[in-house]
């Protein structure tokens, strides 16, 4: 009886230890994750995050995250020390148009931080290779224009990527298809092949690279051994519909599965590869909807579980026994990821204590969580925290592995003293046995080699020589000496607002009188704008059959008769616009295809009821095999017009001979309708923006496409102007919630935006007009009735607020009059006409000046002249020249800067120059006080105060 009490009383103690000792003995029980300060962020970024799909990898010095695209197909790399908000000192971010369709999966190689596998929904997975420099800039630009391999052989969306951890070369795909394939990557050919009952959600590879783990949608859980193609074990895994996911617990024989249950909650599980009739361990998470994402490091044996659509991170510690994943700690946060990376240990900062590092795919952003583990002295290299890893030398050549040889992975130090160096791998393994007898002779000699990564890193960066699609744009194309854009005018820049000349720019509407009234303007069914002006004419597309438009002079305002004479095209009119040298010169862009011109007739709004309307063509332009989208006119060629068109081109053409002379985007570039288009300040480079939501820059003349760069997350309405004499692009379109936004683009460095106004609600496309002269951009929202002014700046944040002006009518279509009819008496910037339901009204941009006697030459710099400074046959056979320009001072008026300076009056008791600084004023003051009391002095005056009465001595007595 004592033995018996003995033996329980014994058998309850040693219980009670042995999980005591499993928590305190554990190194990592004070670790800590947290977010990482916002600076340490990486902004802007724009991912694929529908459904369940997140591609997420990092390697030790890039991320590359799915990037989303009409069309899909990119993949941004991004180097980890490029955090922060896109700007002018920060490197681009390097896009790789990698696929014809979305990115499903993205995995970089255990042995190269720049060798990247991708998989998309068009069937295919590629490998890419990528260097960078020190300075997170690439060195090989080439390296990332075509694939190093491409493998072809799924017939559906591949969905899972798995490198080999120990063969080098080795990966494997789960797909759609309901197969998994391993391919040999340097030879480009598929090897193993296996069907199963339904499509695989994920794998991975055990610790020596000899097994699969997978799950599939039948809800079963596999050990796959590819070179014996043989399922070495197999079980039921979670009843939910959704997902499930898998991760090898490195060297031990347990993988982790995370998915949902027949009641719709997520949970986790973990299983011994040697039996998965049943887990060791389910347990249930929450309700939520989001799959969960499984990471594990094995040195330090800890598994992070990542929720889509949470802001948590759940970290739990591998034990031998019950209950198997040990709770550690919980990361909580309020900011909700897309999904999940774990950055390899090389990437680490180990002398900080930096255990692992997981990457949350947020919204607009990728934020970093450090796991850190406090030392007492962050001086020595803590050992027994950061044991050898799997390093970036393969252990097997591919052939090797092909022919039937494991070995354990090849180890190296993370101590930065012997950073990259090896350590012989061991002889033994803990790593599952299952298989171990189809997969041939098993290697246990010790693997020993060199670093390669001091071959890395002395690759010189290099600037391409020329533009390449997919390159970011570094420098515009060459021109000859003399046409050096440096020669160009160049407006003066302000970069504080609050000391702007235009801070008080106003909207100034013209009287009622001068408005025309009465108006049967038709709604054009194209994003074109609905009304064109010069200085002598105004344009509407006149409501009734034979696609009518009413040209109507500016200096007859009124109420329009019922019937008018108009311009008679005989389809229905899309887009009109007038030459920009010839004011009764107009083209309509037509739903035939065609655009006519038309000489307008004197007199011809005056035509009456029964009078024929006017039909006969100066010229027809044919070439376009769909509608026509909208009309633009070359800034210093006018006889040079483009055209977009539903044909997904832009066709440029000489009017003096009425030829289609280039085309552009007839190579399958743009992926939809081209909604807007801009010429660069000299008309060398065109801008255009679609509704694929990319923004695209062009050398016209070459035919080449020099970058694309995305833009609005909608594909609604978009508008674009170049800004002068500059790199920069403004764009107006609506953000992905349909709210209107201003983003501006520096095409030099265009992965992202350099600054972006906060979205406002409306229902119309914000129309952008920019002065060159003073640097302001006016934005008339259509459909609203308000236009506001930014002053724009070539220092950060580019663009400033100025005013706003509410315009009692809504703005229906607006047009801008060339600068000559600018009033400079009355301080006028621009001259609008605006069309508002059935009336056109003026309107003027004016600024308020208190000496309007006086030429404003502060505001009003020499001007682009009105009329054509280059020939159309000179363009395009290449030659460039510089824009001209004109003063736009009226004769007899004195400028402002040599105006007589105004000399102020004096104040009556004033004595001190207004000019004198705080510290003469005062010594002034005080030495004309001694001077006086000197004076009174010599005088032998008495002092004022002792002439003044006070009480007398009698008066202090009680």
């Amino acid at each position: 009886m004592v033995s018996f009490i003995s033996f329980n009383s014994k058998k309850k103690k040693k219980k009670k230890t042995h999980n005591t000792t499993m928590r305190n003995a554990s190194k990592y029980k004070h670790l800590k994750g947290e977010l990482a300060k916002r600076d340490a962020w990486y902004y802007d970024i724009t991912a694929v995050t529908s459904g369940d799909i997140c591609p997420l990898s990092a390697s030790g010095s890039l991320i590359a995250v799915g990037w989303a695209a009409t069309g899909g197909g990119s993949v941004a790399l991004i180097p980890h020390t490029l955090t922060g908000k896109r700007g002018p000192t920060v490197p681009p971010i390097t896009l790789v148009r990698a696929h014809s369709a979305q990115i499903t999966d993205v995995a970089f190689s255990p042995f190269s931080d720049t060798v990247l596998a991708t998989a998309s929904e068009d069937t295919t997975i590629k490998v890419w290779n990528a260097n960078y420099n020190a300075e997170g800039r690439v060195v090989e630009e080439a390296s990332v224009a075509e694939p190093t391999a491409v493998l072809r052989g799924h017939k559906r969306r591949v969905d899972a990527l798995r490198w080999n951890p120990t063969a080098e070369g080795i990966l494997a795909s789960g797909s759609m298809d309901k197969s998994i394939r391993v391919w040999d990557v340097k030879t480009q050919t598929e090897k193993y092949v296996h069907e199963f009952p339904d499509a695989v959600f994920s794998l991975d590879w055990n610790y020596n690279g000899s097994l699969l783990a997978t799950t599939t949608k039948d809800k079963k859980i596999r050990i796959y051994e590819p070179r014996a193609d043989q399922i070495v074990a197999e079980g039921p895994s979670h009843d939910g519909v959704k997902p499930s996911y898998v991760v090898w617990l490195g060297e031990l024989d347990r993988v982790v599965t995370t998915g949902f249950s027949r009641m719709r909650e997520r949970e986790y599980a973990i299983w011994d590869v040697r039996d998965l009739s049943k887990p060791l361990k389910r347990e249930v998470l929450d309700s939520s909807t989001g799959v969960v994402t499984p990471l594990y490091d094995n040195d330090a044996r800890l598994v992070y579980l990542g929720g889509k659509g949470d802001g948590n991170l759940r970290v739990f510690e591998v034990i031998d026994t019950a209950p198997f994943l040990q709770p550690q700690s919980t990361v909580v946060s309020s900011v909700a990821q897309k999904g999940v990376a774990l950055v390899p240990k090389r990437g680490l900062d180990v002398m900080e204590g930096e255990v692992d590092r997981v990457l949350k795919l947020c919204e607009n952003e990728i934020v970093p969580v450090p796991f850190i583990v406090p030392r007492k002295s962050r001086r020595e290299f803590a050992e027994d925290v950061f044991p050898p890893t799997a390093g970036t030398v393969p252990a097997l050549s591919a052939d090797e592995w092909l022919s039937g040889e494991t070995r354990r992975p090849v180890l190296q130090s993370l101590d930065p003293a012997r950073r990259g160096a090896t350590i012989a791998s061991s002889s033994s393994s803990s790593s599952s046995s299952l298989g171990s007898s189809a997969s041939g002779s098993t290697s246990s000699s010790s693997t020993t080699a060199t670093s390669s990564d001091d071959a890395k890193g002395k690759e010189k960066a290099s600037e391409p020589e020329s533009y390449r699609r997919g390159d970011i744009i570094k420098e515009a194309p060459k021109i000859k000496a003399e046409d050096d854009p440096s020669n160009y005018y160049v407006p003066e820049t302000i970069q504080v607002v609050r000391s702007s000349k235009f801070r008080h720019i106003m909207g100034a509407p013209w009287q009622q009188n001068t408005w025309f009234s009465n108006l049967k303007v038709k709604t054009m069914a194209s994003d074109a704008p609905a009304i064109a002006a010069n200085a002598t004419y105004f344009a509407v597309p006149w409501a009734g059959g034979g696609g009518q438009v009413a040209v109507i002079p500016l200096n007859a305002p009124g109420k329009m008769k019922d019937n008018i004479g108009t311009v008679e095209t005989g389809n229905e009119v899309l887009s009109i616009a007038f030459h920009p040298d010839h004011d009764d010169l107009l083209f309509t862009g037509l739903d035939s295809a065609m655009i006519k011109s038309y000489r307008v007739p004197d007199g011809l709004y005056q035509r009456g009821k029964g009078e024929p309307n006017h039909g006969d063509t100066e010229s027809v332009l044919k070439g376009h095999k769909r509608r026509i989208g909208a009309l633009y006119f070359h800034p210093l060629a006018h006889d040079i017009m483009a055209s977009t068109s539903m044909d997904l081109t832009v066709k440029l053409w000489d009017l003096t001979t009425s030829q289609e002379k280039l085309s552009v985007g007839d190579g399958g570039e743009h992926t939809d309708q081209v909604q807007s288009l801009a010429f660069s300040y000299d008309g060398a480079i065109l801008a255009t923006s679609a509704k694929d939501k990319f923004l695209r820059l062009w050398d016209p003349r070459q035919r080449q496409l020099l970058n694309q760069i995305a833009s609005h997350q909608s594909p609604k309405q978009s508008r674009l102007v170049w800004l002068g004499n500059s790199t920069l692009v403004a764009s107006v379109g609506f953000a992905k919630s349909s709210e209107r936004e201003l983003i501006i683009v520096d095409t030099r460095n265009a992965s992202q935006p350099l600054a972006q106004e906060p979205p406002s609600t409306g229902p119309g496309v914000f129309e952008p007009f920019f002065d060159e002269d003073t640097n302001v951009l006016s934005l008339f929202a259509m459909g609203d009735t308000s236009v506001k002014f930014f002053e724009l700046t070539s220092q950060a944040p580019f663009q400033h607020f100025l005013t706003q002006h509410q315009a009692p009518t809504q703005y229906l279509g607006i047009a801008q009059l060339p600068k000559s009819s600018c009033n400079v008496r009355n301080v006028e910037l621009a001259q609008y006409i605006k069309l508002s339901g059935s009336t056109v009204e003026r309107l003027a941009i004016k600024v308020p000046r208190t000496k309007q006697e006086f030429f404003q030459d502060d505001i009003y710099p020499p001007t682009r002249v009105d009329h054509s400074v280059l020939s159309a046959s000179d363009w395009f056979a290449g030659r460039n020249e510089k824009p001209k320009y004109v003063s736009l001072q009226p004769a007899g008026m004195e400028k402002l800067s040599d105006a007589p300076k105004q000399v102020r009056q004096v104040r009556k008791f004033e004595s001190i120059k207004a000019d004198v600084d705080a510290a003469d004023m005062q010594k002034q003051v005080v030495d004309k006080f001694h001077d006086k009391m000197q004076s009174y002095k010599e005088a032998g005056e008495p002092l004022v105060q002792d002439l003044q009465q006070g009480a007398d001595e009698d008066e202090w007595s009680d």
